[in-house]
């Protein structure tokens, strides 16, 4: 059985399942279907990272700990220089 779903896709890669499907006379779905197979199969049997867009959170997670960063780093050269003052 199988369902009809969309998903936004780099036009390069839409390119490239176009030229498959002209060259190997298939149409896209197969080409996108067995692509995905082998996808799936490659990325069990490793640690393959998934890369994702960066949401909301992940910004402000980065903010705050760069800033944690800063602050800790910013209090490090006030010791120095209230050492330097003696």
């Amino acid at each position: 059985m199988s369902k009809l779903t969309a998903f936004r896709l780099p036009e390069d890669l839409l390119e490239e399942i176009e030229e498959l499907s002209s060259k190997l006379r298939s149409d896209k779905t197969a080409i996108v279907i067995k692509a995905l197979q082998i996808g799936i199969d490659k990325i069990k049997g490793s640690k393959l990272r998934i890369e994702r867009p960066l949401l909301p959170e992940d910004v402000q997670q980065m903010i705050d700990e760069s800033n944690q960063v800063l602050i800790s780093e910013i209090e490090e050269l006030k010791k120095q220089i209230k050492n330097l003052s003696k």
